[in-house]
């Protein structure tokens, strides 16, 4: 785990080892050993930019989750006093892990223009529900 975090987030690691241990990651295997620093790794904790990188809710730790529903629930607050909010209308979009997902590109895929025919050639077969 620390050779694969230093090689893709060696930044990461660096600053992580300097602002919580007071360690200098160009040290490892004279002031400490890898064995140490491997430990470490793991036991930083959950808000750690490592931490976060590797983790499945990202950036979305549990303190700034409660700060996100905080914020949404006073944009919404204020919103309901205007004229917007009186009617319904523009209700302000939510931060954080409650946002909208952005939509992706569309993703397209290069084919020859004969390629394009024999796909376009193939025999369709009917949707169910649809004619």
């Amino acid at each position: 785990m620390l050779a694969r975090a230093l090689e893709e987030h060696g930044g990461a690691v660096r600053a992580d080892f300097q602002q919580y241990y007071g360690l200098n990651i160009d040290e490892m295997g004279e002031a400490y050993s890898t064995l140490h620093a491997a430990e470490l790794l793991v036991e930083l904790p959950g808000e750690s930019r490592v931490k976060r990188i590797y983790s499945d809710d990202g950036p979305w730790t549990f303190d700034r989750t409660l700060m996100a529903l905080a914020v949404n629930a006073l944009n919404v607050l204020v919103w309901q006093k205007t004229k917007d909010g009186s009617k319904g209308r523009n209700r302000p979009e939510p931060i954080g892990p409650f946002a909208r997902p952005r939509r992706r590109a569309l993703e397209g895929e290069a084919m020859t223009i004969e390629e394009l025919d024999a796909l376009l050639s193939m025999p369709r077969t009917e949707v169910a529900g649809n004619g």
